[in-house]
């Protein structure tokens, strides 16, 4: 997305390098954030590590479409972690970067790195991962006859491939926007995609809308309509031992999965309608919303594995037998009625 600078601003120069390139006037992070981006991206590869960790210990779990989407998640996270330590303005400062020089390597940097090309295609990729796991948990309640067939696990690997995909193609602004010149500092900059202001303005909504703003809306939908099936129902108390015990256990899984959305939407949220308001016109330009709005974004890769040790018991158990090296105990317990693999299926 092209949000993490101010697209087409005019450039203003003030000096020049050891390079002799022109000094151009840019927004670098203070040390401060440079420090809690390094923090947050290590939480994010250390704590979504573990959960992919804990999931490929035992295989089996992942036959299942709810895990195979929380192990596709946890993937996402952790690269987005790894993808910090190298994107400009992040863990690493504007004025220490070590910019690639010449062609090829400094068109391809500029496109794929500097942009936030990598950085936002993989939150974008979280955020859709999030709306299939909302729809996933609303079909498990509102259509339990159709699960079977509409999240067999076969089409739950079709949708990742699409939603990866799909959002790479959603992401093109940021790739063509930013171009490489050598002759300024930073050398990557943000250059018009149509010569008509108008033009960029409506490529740039289209593609809010498809990466963010049309999944939100799916998700908010989704867990409104699990709310009033489930929070007002009147049919639990009716209910056999049995049916009891799996509806608890489907009610925990989607209750994690509703937090680590909540979560999702109120970290991704902020930054993407201030952007809007912004490049609308509608706002002016803050460096301080920018960086509090890009903070809850970059927040947000770290806060699943959290979340699902807080809120899912037998996620929390997993994980601690897991670090604890209870290799046999672990594995004894994912076959128990409590494991992840029967919290997702008991729908």
């Amino acid at each position: 997305m092209a949000t993490t600078a101010i697209p087409y601003s005019p450039m203003a120069t003030f000096a020049t390098n050891a390079l002799n390139q022109t000094i151009t006037n840019y927004d670098d992070i203070p040390l401060y954030l440079s420090i809690i981006y390094g923090i947050i991206a290590t939480m994010s590869i250390s704590g979504n590590g573990l959960i992919i960790m804990v999931i490929l210990n035992n295989r089996t779990i992942l036959e299942n479409p709810t895990n195979m989407l929380i192990f596709s998640l946890a993937i996402v996270d952790c690269l987005t972690g790894i993808v910090m330590f190298f994107t400009p303005s992040l863990v690493i400062r504007i004025h220490i970067y070590p910019f690639p020089n010449g062609y090829p390597d400094g068109p391809i940097f500029c496109r794929l790195v500097d942009s936030f090309y990598i950085f936002f295609s993989l939150g974008n990729i979280s955020v859709m991962l999030v709306m299939l796991i909302s729809m996933e948990r609303w079909t498990a309640i509102a259509r339990a006859t159709k699960y079977r067939k509409w999240f067999a696990l076969r089409r739950v690997k079709i949708c990742v491939g699409v939603v990866i995909i799909l959002v790479g193609i959603l992401n093109l602004d940021n790739l063509i926007g930013k171009v490489y010149d050598p002759k300024v500092f930073p050398p990557c900059q943000w250059k018009p995609i149509f010569p008509k202001t108008s033009q960029n303005l409506a490529l740039f909504l289209v593609c809010e809308m498809g990466r963010l703003f049309i999944p939100v809306f799916i998700i908010i939908l989704c867990y409104l309509d699990i709310a009033r099936r489930t929070i007002f129902s009147s049919k639990v108390s009716g209910l056999s031992i049995e049916q009891s015990v799996k509806y608890t256990a489907r009610r925990r899984v989607t209750i994690m999965c509703f937090v680590s959305s909540s979560v999702l939407v109120a970290c991704w949220l902020p930054n993407e309608i201030y952007f809007v308001l912004m490049n609308f016109s509608a706002i002016p330009y803050s460096f301080v919303i920018h960086g509090v709005t890009k903070t809850l974004i970059i927040f947000n890769s770290c806060a699943n594995p959290f979340i699902y040790a807080v809120t899912n018991r037998s996620y929390r158990r997993s994980i601690l037998q897991f670090v604890a090296g209870k290799r046999g105990d672990y594995k004894a317990h994912l076959h128990r009625p409590s494991s992840i693999i029967n919290i997702s299926n008991n729908r």
